[in-house]
């Protein structure tokens, strides 16, 4: 199946493709919330559209503060569509942290989710649209926002205006070798500094996974930090990539995974050795069902013995 893969130019020509080739499957899905490729495909292009009529031009950089989402992977891929470049701030970090990311990559336009566990982030964003000189619009990704911020909804309703000529022009710019995603790193020896990553260097490190790393229908979980490549890249853009679904976690527990990969029939996880260990240290393992995992693959820190015999004896060697 992986020689059957094609190597298109663009990140977003995958979304397009399998929205031909695959309309209803499922490309993305949280809790309940499921979006076919083709959905996928009219939200993307809804939202390139309206990047070009905020004056999102070829290079300019977009960031989003967000966990793994629906709405991440589409504001990537319209990104990508019109060459412009997508950054993920992590929600996590600190005011500071992202004070500095933002003002360091200078993008155009600020995207937020609204909350997460307790935090607010409007006053932060409204600070960081105040003293960030290149952002000259804050879009909260929910129904209602403060000023000046506006709603998502509003924000799509600027592409519905657009000119087709100018949009079409837009779209003809973007080139394999822009880049498409910036992805920070962890600053252990200074100042965190921006990676830019090609459109056509991650299409075709996930063909290369894919050509190691398959299964079929590839379907995964995204339960890392998508500001970084292994969420972003290595999850979910693989999974695009190959046609599969992305299930996605906001935030990583144990016993919530287990379910997951029981409901969904995952076929692909890719975690670090501590939540493997999380999950290896469930009680009754042996009695759920993880027959449909075909890879386990673990990174990011040494994975001691035990763990790598304990995922052995719940999936086989084959497949860890």
């Amino acid at each position: 199946m992986t020689e059957l893969l094609p190597e298109l130019a663009l990140i977003s020509d995958y979304v397009a493709h399998w929205a031909r080739q695959r309309p209803k499957q499922a490309a993305l899905v949280l809790d309940d919330d499921v979006v076919s490729y083709g959905e996928f495909e009219a939200r993307v292009e809804a939202v390139s559209r309206a990047l070009v009529a905020a004056g999102v031009g070829h290079g300019e950089r977009i960031a989003q503060l967000t966990t793994p989402r629906p709405e991440f992977m589409v504001l990537y891929a319209a990104a990508a569509r019109i060459g412009a470049i997508w950054l993920g701030l992590n929600p996590r970090a600190r005011y500071d942290e992202l004070a500095y990311i933002v003002g360091d990559s200078q993008p155009r336009l600020l995207f937020a989710m609204p909350e997460l566990e307790g935090r607010d982030y409007g006053a932060d964003m409204r600070r960081l649209l105040a003293e960030t000189g290149s952002v000259e619009q804050l879009v909260m990704m929910a129904t209602e926002a403060a000023e000046p911020a506006i709603p998502f909804e509003d924000f799509l309703a600027l592409g519905t205006g657009i000119d087709e000529t100018t949009f079409e022009e837009s779209r003809a710019r973007a080139r394999p070798e822009d880049p498409a995603l910036i992805v920070y790193t962890s600053g252990s020896t200074g100042r965190p500094k921006g990676a830019m990553l090609s459109q056509r260097g991650i299409v075709r490190t996930c063909l290369e996974q894919c050509r190691h790393w398959w299964a079929e229908p590839f379907r995964i979980i995204v339960n890392v930090p998508v500001n970084h490549v292994g969420g972003a890249v290595q999850g979910a853009t693989q999974a695009l990539v190959a046609g599969g679904t992305n299930v996605l976690m906001e935030r990583f527990d144990a016993a919530r995974a287990v379910d997951l990969i029981e409901r969904h029939r995952i076929q692909a996880v890719t975690m670090v050795p501590t939540m493997l260990q999380r999950i290896a240290r469930l009680p009754d393992l042996e009695t759920r069902d993880f027959s449909s995992l075909e890879l386990v693959l673990q990174g990011g820190a040494a994975c001691p013995g035990w763990l790598v015999r304990r995922w052995i004896e719940l999936v086989g060697a084959q497949r860890f």
